[in-house]
């Protein structure tokens, strides 16, 4: 399926362009669903997903250039990286700048100068490398190896050039954790009525380790959707949220799901240190006062002395009956 038939697909709405280029990638479509994740990732903000997505469109074979089409996509910081330089060096009154050396290396070789022609050239690359025009410095670079081929100076050189995806991969993007976990967690929404439960899993555990108001709802989602298919896992991604910064409302939500995990694993102590936990900053959370009133009472039974009963029994061959 090509390019434009995926977009068709999508219907513009970034989300499911997700959905589609993930599908399409494991179906075998890779370069189209790669940019088509790239894309998708770039419009909504997830600038690091997109990076890495073109880094494997890249890998297929892809454009590089088409990269251009991502930049009105970036925030405007971001967006300026891809503009041209300012020189980095002032001409002064009296100096030379790069088109002043071109036009008399031009002068020179048009009166049969070559090698005074040579030098002026060699020094008008170096200007447009410095003033940030590397696309000058290229064309004075391919005049040079025409007019002087084999030349072993002038065959040694190259514009120092950074590629698209250098440079896009060299933006700090700014954070906004709070948008970031929302939109993850519609993508993992959408993916899990899809039935694509390994990639909603996985941007769902994103959701949990970020500062986000999503990150409770993705709790109780992943809680959902693992509960009967990997408990253990679901135990180990949740003591490692546990181990993160919580907020109050936060740690009562799982250390409740934690403990409820525990005791149908038949950890019934550490399901109980998580009850526990709970009922001394609120002992009406959910059923947890009744939860503990339970443990106890079972504890108790399961502690209390088995009584020694006194039970009849009669030896063989004789007639009295002996008590034990």
């Amino acid at each position: 399926m090509d390019e434009q038939e995926l977009e068709r697909i999508t219907g513009g709405d970034p989300v499911k362009g997700v959905i589609v280029g993930l599908g399409a990638v494991e179906s075998g479509g890779g370069k189209e669903g790669y940019w088509l994740l790239a894309k998708s990732y770039f419009t909504l903000g997830l600038y690091k997903d997109g990076i890495l997505a073109l880094k494997e469109y890249l890998k297929q074979g892809g454009d590089e250039e088409k990269i251009r089409e991502l930049i009105p996509l970036l925030p405007p910081d971001a967006q300026r990286v891809f503009e041209k330089k300012p020189a980095k060096k002032e001409v002064k009154e009296g100096e030379f700048d790069g088109n002043a050396f071109l036009e008399m290396a031009n002068l020179l070789w048009d009166i049969g100068s070559p090698e005074e022609a040579k030098q002026n050239y060699l020094r008008a690359f170096e200007c447009f490398i410095d003033e940030g025009n590397p696309e000058k410095a290229e064309e004075i670079l391919a005049w040079m190896k025409e007019r002087f081929p084999g030349d072993p100076d002038i065959a040694s050189l190259s514009v120092p050039k950074e590629s698209l995806f250098d440079k896009l991969s060299s933006i700090q993007f700014p954070e906004d954790p709070e948008r970031e976990g929302e939109v993850r967690l519609r993508i993992a929404e959408k993916l899990r009525e899809e039935g694509m439960i390994k990639h909603a899993v996985s941007e769902l555990e994103k959701v949990m380790k970020i500062k986000s108001p999503a990150r409770t709802r993705a709790i109780n989602l992943i809680y959902d959707i693992l509960h009967d298919r990997e408990k253990g896992r679901l135990i180990n991604l949740f003591e490692e949220v546990a181990s993160l910064p919580l907020t109050d409302e936060e740690k009562l939500n799982l250390y409740y799901k934690l403990g409820m995990l525990y005791e149908e694993e038949g950890r019934k102590e550490k399901a109980e240190e998580y009850w526990r936990w709970i009922y001394t900053r609120k002992p009406d959370y959910m059923d947890v006062k009744e939860r503990l009133r339970k443990e106890k009472k079972e504890a108790t039974v399961e502690e209390k002395p088995v009584p020694v009963l006194s039970v009849p029994v009669k030896k063989v061959g004789e007639e009295n009956i002996q008590f034990l």
